[in-house]
């Protein structure tokens, strides 16, 4: 497991974040980068919450989008929960079912107002589709 669940789990913060590297041009780690051969220099790197261009000999660029889905699962979620997480990370019909299953407990437990919000925001959504409500 790697070090930033742990670090960030004893952080008591109401909001977590977790972003790739992002190494833009004309700055000194784009410049190292590009030596060590983990990106190529027509790259044009957009924003940090694109998926990952740098090419890691350790980790592919799924496996690095499946930790940034999860991150806050590991965050907040107790250990004993880190299995299903674990699978959670994949991209597949079982991984993406799994998340969805997290998240929505996550959204239940940890962000209850917003949680509260969203469920209103649909269920106004499916009225006004239904022609229950007219806008």
């Amino acid at each position: 497991m790697l070090l930033y669940h742990k670090i960030n789990r004893r952080i008591d913060a109401n909001n977590q974040n977790i972003y790739s590297f992002v190494p833009f041009h004309g700055t000194p780690l784009r410049t190292m980068t590009e030596k060590m051969g983990l990106i190529v220099h027509d790259t044009i790197t957009k924003c940090l919450t694109d998926k990952l261009q740098v090419v890691l000999p350790y980790y592919s660029p799924e496996e690095i989008e499946g930790i940034k889905r999860c991150f806050v699962l590991y965050v907040k979620f107790p250990k004993s929960r880190w299995k299903n997480i674990e699978r959670a990370e994949k991209f597949d019909e079982e991984g993406n079912k799994i998340y969805q299953d997290l998240k929505l407990g996550y959204l239940e437990k940890y962000m209850q107002i917003q949680f509260l919000i969203l469920v209103k925001f649909l269920s106004i959504q499916t009225m006004l589709k239904k022609g229950m409500l007219t806008k």
